[in-house]
């Protein structure tokens, strides 16, 4: 069993840094009012996910690699799609803008 777990873990891995770019993507599309972006990619990677697992593991017969493939490929997938919208030329990026944190109050 250990060996199946380094081989899930190994393929894992690899996709981990997608993994993060679409949960912090996500909490940013509902900052740019975009909650519905996060919202399809979360479930776009799922489906993804679960279509994967039953390609790779029923018909291919790749067994724990398989299912870590699939995985991987979904986390790919749900970090790329909101890279790819963010990066738009057309995109109107998040403005900075004062807070009034820190303001002493004249009252």
């Amino acid at each position: 069993m250990l060996e199946e777990c380094i081989i899930y873990g190994r393929i894992i891995l690899v996709a981990l840094p997608f993994l993060m770019l679409q949960y912090a993507f996500s909490s940013l599309a509902v900052t740019a009012e975009k909650p519905k972006l996060g919202l399809i990619v979360t479930v776009t990677a799922g489906v993804i996910n679960m279509v994967g697992d039953a390609l790779f593991m029923a018909v291919f017969q790749w067994g724990i690699a398989g299912a870590a493939m699939a995985s991987a490929l979904g986390q790919i997938v749900g970090g790329i799609i909101p890279l790819i919208y963010f990066a738009r030329k057309k995109y109107q990026p998040l403005k900075d803008c004062q807070t009034g944190m820190g303001r002493q109050s004249t009252a």
